[in-house]
This record gives structure tokens, sequence and C-alpha cells, in this order.
């Protein structure tokens, strides 16, 4: 994947303060003329895009790396979701094969959602 991205031709942009850097080819195809090759391509996540580059990547932006004019509601609500960092402290349902405590080590599950049937 990284050779295919690397073999694409444009004129570098920028970079993140991640290190994603950000490329551009005018004589594209509009919606594909600007591309993103990420610093570490097998940890890769859209979620590692910054909102800057994300709307100049999708065409919202014309400038690179500008800041939107008004920050979202919800981007301080969550502290379960950091971009680019593990989902640890993530919601799981009951019975989600992540959610696995050491304390429920040979514990068997009274939530289950039938009981076996035993003849009588």
């Amino acid at each position: 994947a990284r050779r295919h991205l690397e073999s694409r031709s444009g004129e570098k942009v920028g970079e993140d303060e991640l290190g994603n850097a950000y490329y551009e080819n005018k004589s594209y195809q509009q919606g594909r003329s600007r591309w993103v090759v990420p610093k570490n391509l097998d940890d890769y996540s859209a979620a590692n895009i910054p909102r800057e580059w994300h709307g100049w990547l999708h065409h919202i932006n014309d400038e690179p790396g500008l800041p939107n004019a008004t920050t979202p509601i919800y981007e301080d609500a969550s502290p379960y979701f950091v971009a680019g960092k593990s989902n640890a402290g993530t919601y799981l349902p009951k019975g989600h094969f992540l959610r696995q405590r050491p304390s429920d080590a040979g514990v068997t599950r009274s939530w289950a959602k039938y009981q076996p049937w035993s003849p009588p």
C-alpha cells in the first residue's frame, strides 16, 4: 500500500503534527487530487487526520492546514476516544470479547440470554 501511495506524483503541500504528509496534484480528477501518506501505515486510522487537514483533503478548505471557524461541541465531550490512541476506556457491552477483567476469571456468566434445557 505504501508503494502505491508513494508512486503517485504530486507536490507535497504540508505535514501535520502527527507526521502525516499531504500531497496534491491539480491535474488529477476533482476529488482524487489530494491524498495523505501516513507516517505509520501499519497503525493508520482515518481518525488520525486532524480536522484542519480533513477539510482540505475533502475540498472544504482551499488552504491546507487551516483551522475550522468553529470548534465542534462534541470535541471534548467524550473521554473515551482520542485519535491515535488505544480505546482503553471505550464502553464495551456485557459479553463483549474484549471486556475481560481479572476479577471475572472462573466466574460463570449469569447474564446468558438463554438457559440450556435439561430433560426432567
